[in-house]
């Protein structure tokens, strides 16, 4: 299909029938249909919610109404899940097959008191089923970020919680992420880590919690990483490294054993190259105090692998393999965050390309998409008749254990 949104009319109409369905039970594989009403998990019509207001299709700017004859999605029940919190069964049938996909729409610009944080089990390195990331008070959540897989488990990228602040990032290689700031405000883009060592100003740091240090720099590892480092799969098994174990602000410890205990409160430094010569050079007892900031006063992130939209155009993705796929993607005009994921690998749900995620995300109303990590982590929750549950399909016939994922929440 060709959705691009310069000539596609219609984009938002899928993400509008949250808001303007027909009352009567849903049906699987209905096409989309614009009426006054919608259901919902308790059988109230949504006008009856004050976060929820119908727009017809020419409220937005250059879009119409597609008729149903010519729309490509097809959708089934929708339940809200919260004030202002959708969740949506699309479908498509083609030459290739067929796919089936979910959507959870949250109106951040209503009434909804719920917001977007970063899922994790308390240590960036550990790895845990979805349903164990996420808190007490989630209604839905995604998986997340990719990750190393075979070696420390440790997300690729940004990793921001609205608790704890800063949980991870690189200084460059891996930088987009999606976020919102504590005005809220969202992004989908790159982010900077802005991470030093006070006392040595000269000294590169170009990893925090991270599984990938860079040459001649400086590996920071907190508690938030987990209880020990190894610092050969972080510096993809170079020699020319050191550990300097950091507790009350001072050095403790400083050799060339690749694994070392991280101390409460305290740090672990892992230089390479020049840095760890350098590094070589902090004697017993050496103040030394890592800092890490983002800038943009963002209160949550998790990263992603690249744009799938940008500016309500499809950006350059040129993977096309069929593959289950993660997305989150956001409308600017709607202030409305969408999540959603595609099931494959199997007869029901043959997966999509990059170019057709993105292509859904357009239909959605989205001038911003990323690109999270699909494959068997795809999965997405909902919180169900009181309990979370997983509403799609996931390929590897369970939930595959991640180190992050993005919890939509009461705070």
């Amino acid at each position: 299909m060709s959705l691009r949104r310069s000539t596609a009319a219609g984009v938002g109409s899928l993400l509008l029938l949250l808001c303007a369905a027909p009352p009567s039970p849903a049906t699987t594989d209905r096409p989309i249909a614009w009426s006054a009403g919608a259901v919902t998990d308790d059988g109230s019509s949504d006008t009856e919610d004050p976060s929820v207001v119908p727009v017809p299709p020419a409220a937005r700017r250059g879009e119409q109404a597609r008729s149903d004859a010519t729309h490509p999605l097809r959708t089934g029940d929708t339940v809200r899940l919260a004030t202002g919190v959708y969740l949506k069964t699309f479908s498509e049938v083609d030459e290739r097959g067929g796919y089936v996909g979910k959507l959870v729409a949250i109106d951040l610009g209503g009434s909804t008191k719920v917001r977007p944080d970063h899922a994790w089990s308390g240590q960036v390195a550990t790895r845990a089923t979805l349903d164990r990331l996420v808190g007490p008070n989630a209604v839905a959540a995604i998986n997340g970020d990719f990750f190393d897989i075979d070696t420390t488990g440790a997300p690729r990228g940004f990793g921001i919680s609205r608790g704890a602040g800063v949980l991870n990032g690189r200084e460059s290689g891996w930088n987009y992420a999606v976020w919102m700031t504590r005005g809220g405000s969202v992004g989908l883009g790159q982010l900077d880590l802005q991470a030093s060592l006070a006392e040595f100003p000269g000294l590169a740091v170009s990893a925090w919690n991270s599984g990938a240090v860079a040459a001649d720099s400086v590996g920071v590892y907190s508690s938030a990483w987990g209880t020990s480092v190894d610092a050969r799969p972080v510096t993809a098994g170079a020699t020319d490294v050191r550990t300097v174990v950091v507790r009350d602000g001072r050095v403790v410890l400083s050799s060339s054993a690749p694994v070392r205990t991280v101390p409460p409160g305290g740090y672990v430094l892992v230089a390479r190259g020049t840095a760890a010569a350098r590094a070589a050079q902090m004697p017993y007892g050496t103040v030394v105090t890592p800092r890490v900031a983002v800038p943009g006063n963002v209160a949550f992130a998790v990263g992603a692998s690249g744009p799938l939209v940008r500016n309500g155009q499809v950006a350059n993705r040129s993977d096309t393999t069929l593959a289950p796929r993660t997305v989150v993607a956001y409308d600017r005009d709607t202030h409305r965050l969408l999540l959603f994921v595609v099931d494959g690998r199997s007869e029901r749900s043959r997966g999509i390309t990059h170019l057709e995620a993105a292509e859904i995300a357009l239909w959605l109303g989205a001038d911003e998409a990323l690109n999270l990590d699909g494959g068997g982590s795809t999965t997405m929750l909902a919180r169900v008749g009181g309990r979370m549950v997983t509403v799609n399909e996931p390929s590897d016939g369970s939930r595959r254990p991640v180190p992050n994922g993005i919890q939509v929440g009461y705070p």
